[in-house]
């Protein structure tokens, strides 16, 4: 488990589904494992854009934009 990051991913989902502020954790934790993980990206993008979190997403983003040009 700890090279795949569906099962932080997949956790977040939940967590987020139920309001539960681990979420961002494990979303997070997906990314460390996986920081090509386009899926945790995109919910972590949206979970920030929803608590308004704005830098943070933009920070996020351009993570993924930096893991693509690697």
């Amino acid at each position: 488990m700890p090279d795949d990051a569906r099962p932080y991913v997949l956790l977040g989902i939940v967590q987020a589904a139920e309001g539960d502020s681990k979420a961002k954790k494990n979303f997070i934790r997906a990314l460390e494992v996986d920081p090509r993980c386009m899926d945790a990206v995109y919910r972590l993008v949206d979970l920030y854009n929803s608590s308004q979190m704005y830098r943070e997403a933009i920070d996020v983003l351009e993570g993924a934009l930096q893991q693509e040009d690697s």
